[in-house]
């Protein structure tokens, strides 16, 4: 579980996920200070829309290389949002980290939920490399989930 004391770090995350905005033709500090509404908002959005959710840091060789929000509910794990560093990304730990989860539902029988930009095959591509499906879509995104039907795949993640 996230600690005060990774504030800093889960802060610095989403600024670090936040770079093509610096391209931007306006002021840097203008720029900082919008990236800056971006994160608070997003994060009072989250405390809201999910008040149970648990915000764990992800950890390679006791150094936070990421984040994932994660909603256990009694039907469902929802995954709220899943961001490495960029240094980490293209690593296989996104994928590792989903496989973790999905082990632990498995153990409780429940499916895996989350929701990607529809345009990002990418993630797109590696979340349907795990098992999950597309089970609802609108204009801009699509809910996928993982349903558990063979959790002794997952042994030993």
């Amino acid at each position: 579980m996230a600690k005060p004391s990774d504030q800093p770090f889960i802060s610095n995350l989403f600024n670090s996920s936040r770079a093509l905005l610096r391209f931007a033709e306006a002021e840097r500090d203008y720029i900082e200070h919008l990236i800056e509404q971006q994160f608070d908002m997003q994060s009072q959005s989250y405390a809201e829309r999910f008040p149970n959710a648990q915000t764990l840091v992800i950890e390679k060789t006791s150094e936070p290389i990421g984040r994932i929000m994660i909603d256990m509910g009694v039907n469902l794990v929802h995954i709220i949002d899943l961001m490495l560093i960029p240094q980490a990304q293209g690593k296989g730990y996104g994928p590792a980290v989903l496989r973790a989860v999905q082990y632990v539902a498995a153990q409780q029988s429940l499916p895996v939920a989350l929701v990607v930009d529809r345009f990002n095959t990418k993630l797109k591509t590696i979340y349907q490399s795990l098992g999950f499906c597309v089970e609802q879509q609108n204009q801009t995104h699509e809910l996928m989930i993982w349903y558990p039907s063979q959790p002794h795949l997952y042994v030993g993640v």
